[in-house]
C-alpha cells in the first residue's frame, strides 16, 4: 500500500526530520486504521482511498500541533545539545 503525503521541508518550514517523525506517527495511525478496516472486510481500493485521505488530514493538523513546534525546536537546538557549533 502506498500512502502518499505531501512534504517539502521549505514550504512548509519544518525540518527534514521533523517531517520524517510526522509521517512516522502518520503511518503509525493508518496501520491501525488499516487493520480494523480489514476486520470490516472494506475492500482494498476502498481502505486505500480513505486512509489517504486521512493521511492528508493528519499530516494537516499534526504540522501546527505544538508537539511538533517543541520538536521542531529540540531538533534545531541539537547541535547546541552536543556542543556542535
Amino acid at each position: 500500500m502506498i500512502i502518499l503525503i505531501p512534504w517539502n521541508p521549505t514550504e512548509l518550514k519544518l525540518t527534514k526530520s521533523v517531517i520524517i517523525i510526522l509521517q512516522l506517527v502518520i503511518l503509525v495511525n493508518l496501520e491501525n486504521l488499516n487493520a480494523e478496516m480489514i476486520e470490516q472486510v472494506l475492500p482494498q481500493i476502498k481502505r486505500l482511498e480513505r486512509l489517504n485521505e486521512i493521511a492528508r488530514e493528519q499530516f494537516d493538523i499534526l504540522q501546527y500541533s505544538s508537539g511538533i513546534k517543541k520538536i521542531e525546536n529540540l531538533d534545531s537546538n541539537m547541535p547546541k545539545l552536543l556542543g556542535e557549533k
